[in-house]
């Protein structure tokens, strides 16, 4: 997988770090008005939108988010879907 510039975490419905935001910038896209979030889901995890993320930050100056519903990132670190609240979540 492309490394991204910056992973932030950031809490969801019954885990305070269950979300995970992958940032793509360059030097340019630091202070870019072109700003894209990607937000995979099923079928898909965010390595999907991995290597296009790169590709809009590189070569268009893009600054990029990309997250992941909760319940399909699944990296092996306990954030599988088999630990989301069978209820669902609220998001505010």
């Amino acid at each position: 997988m492309t490394k991204p510039n910056k992973v932030v975490n950031y809490p969801i419905s019954g885990s305070p770090d269950g979300g995970t935001l992958y940032l793509f910038y360059g030097l340019p896209s630091a202070c870019s008005n072109k700003l894209v979030l990607m937000s995979a889901g099923f079928p898909d995890d965010e390595e999907i939108f991995i290597p296009f993320a790169s590709k809009l930050s590189n070569e268009h100056g893009a600054f990029v988010g990309v997250t992941c519903l909760p319940g399909y990132h699944d990296d092996g670190d306990n954030k599988s879907w088999t630990r989301c609240k069978k209820t669902g979540g609220v998001y505010i």
